[in-house]
């Protein structure tokens, strides 16, 4: 009976490892398809030869999301911990971010770690776009939007960093004129 009991466990063991670099893969393969998509628009931009009409192209929020831990990976981003999105309908955006104070040499007098829970909409007008951060809550408290903005502020100055604000509007990139969200979809139009 024992060691039926020790098979199972190896064996589950094995099931849990060999999966997890399934996981590892498969989020890398949806990563990717974003990254060829940022090389495709490139390669646009260079062409002498320009479209006389918008085209477009879909990435859906896992690949988006498993593009966000991508580069906070590559970058070894040390502040911002995680970011995960939640696409909607009218360009409706939530998602939950995790900061790691831990590292800095000023804490903000909370929690090292902070856990932000958010949502808004994404505004897109002539070819610039911002986040219009509607909702904040840290943890379970509801707080004022403008409360992550100034902590990102203060922790860009801490580290020497220049920061615009996340209410700032930004020049679209790589040629993209309008970003359309639906449900678990951008629809990117270039």
């Amino acid at each position: 009976m024992k060691v039926k009991s020790r098979e199972f466990i190896l064996g589950a063991i094995l099931i849990v490892v060999l999966s997890v670099g399934q996981i590892t893969a498969w989020h890398e393969e949806k990563a990717q398809r974003v990254l060829n998509l940022i090389a495709l628009l490139e390669r646009e931009m260079l062409s002498p030869k320009k479209p006389d009409h918008l085209r477009k192209i879909t990435i859906t929020e896992e690949e988006f999301n498993a593009y966000i831990d991508y580069r906070l990976q590559q970058e070894e981003e040390e502040l911002i911990k995680s970011l995960q999105l939640k696409f909607f309908n009218k360009n409706r955006i939530e998602g939950k971010l995790v900061l790691d104070f831990s590292q800095e040499k000023v804490k903000p007098g909370l929690s090292s770690l902070m856990v932000f829970y958010f949502g808004g909409r994404l505004l897109i007008k002539d070819g610039r776009g911002r986040f219009d951060l509607q909702k904040l809550f840290l943890n379970n408290q509801s707080l004022n939007p403008g409360f992550l903005d100034a902590l990102l502020a203060l922790a860009a100055k801490i580290r020497g960093e220049e920061y615009n604000s996340l209410i700032a509007w930004y020049d679209l990139p790589l040629g993209i004129k309008d970003i359309q969200l639906t449900r678990g979809r951008a629809i990117i139009y270039y």
